[in-house]
């Protein structure tokens, strides 16, 4: 069977709503992958739940390679690190195929929050405890959990609204409606050239080439904030006990697909870090990951702040 792999379309499913960074991440891939496999590949988006709603028919899919979960840092390493009440095991419950890319968020605040910086922001919200908010792209998210971290290692207060997805999420900091998002570089930039949003801080340990003058979270200032580094992944999992001929053969499909001069350029523009590297590769990132946020467990707030 795995040496007919494949004779049918590909399903990738992902968390969010059309219009996030994961979205348009798939939807660049999409087509390169259907050139190199010659089957259509086809992205459907379950947005809802932190990504449950796309990883659940994963999980309990064949394991033939044409029903794939394209997810996040968020909901395959933090989630399942932190969390208790997760219905999936991040390593026993799935396959990893291929880590695909990294990437950063900046911090933004809506135009009139009280605040344009991170001290600023932290300082003000713990003056008025309870005044703030926060919008996520859903309990659990990677967005809420980064979040979560953060207030944690400042003592800072700030109400989790959460949404279905960082399109949402960003769209009512815009309107007004929620103080601060924090949102992937590719959605942030624009909205902070059109002066949609005011920007606080990016994560990662380097500015952006784009934005030179904003800070890195850890260079805020901000006691306690050094400790923050990048951002989240993406990354390609399958049901588990998939025969490797078929994970080698979507991986490989899948770093061909990266390695295409217009989309690493486009990666590039975006400011997300092209991978292509192996699955087990990945498999040892994802160990690695899942033991580093374990011991944030019982630190990080799941619940509404």
């Amino acid at each position: 069977m795995a040496e007919q792999f494949p004779s049918k379309p590909i399903r990738i499913l992902i968390g969010y709503s059309p219009g996030g960074g994961m979205d348009s991440l798939a939807r660049l891939l999409a087509p390169k992958l259907t050139e190199i496999l010659k089957v259509p590949v086809v992205i459907e988006n379950k947005p809802g739940a932190s990504e449950l709603m796309a990883s659940q028919p994963v999980l309990h899919a064949a394991p033939d390679g044409y029903t794939l979960w394209l997810g996040s840092a968020g909901a395959m390493v933090q989630g399942p690190a932190v969390r208790t009440d997760l219905p999936y095991d991040p390593v026993k419950n799935f396959t990893p195929i291929a880590m695909i890319a990294d990437g950063e968020a900046v911090l933004l605040a809506r135009k009139q929050a009280p605040g344009n910086t991170m001290s600023e922001l932290v300082a003000y919200s713990k003056n008025n405890r309870g005044k703030l908010t926060y919008g996520s792209a859903g309990v659990g998210s990677g967005s809420h959990l980064a979040m979560e971290y953060m207030i944690a290692l400042t003592g800072a207060s700030m109400l989790h609204i959460p949404y279905k997805g960082e399109a949402e999420s960003t769209r009512d900091a815009m309107a007004g409606n929620v103080d601060v998002v924090l949102a992937m570089v590719q959605t942030a930039v624009p909205l902070i050239t059109a002066g949609k949003l005011k920007p606080i801080a990016v994560t990662g340990t380097e500015r952006l080439k784009s934005m030179p003058d904003l800070p890195t979270i850890a260079q805020t200032g901000v006691p306690g904030l050094e400790a923050v580094g990048s951002y989240t992944f993406y990354a390609v999992m399958g049901p588990a006990g998939m025969p490797q001929p078929i994970v080698k053969r979507i991986n490989e499909a899948f770093n061909k697909a990266i390695a295409m001069p217009d989309v690493a350029q486009r990666m590039r523009e975006v400011s997300l870090r092209p991978h292509t590297d192996s699955p087990e590769a990945f498999a040892r990132q994802l160990a690695k990951d899942l033991a580093t946020w374990k011991q944030l467990r019982g630190k990080v707030k799941i619940g509404d702040s």
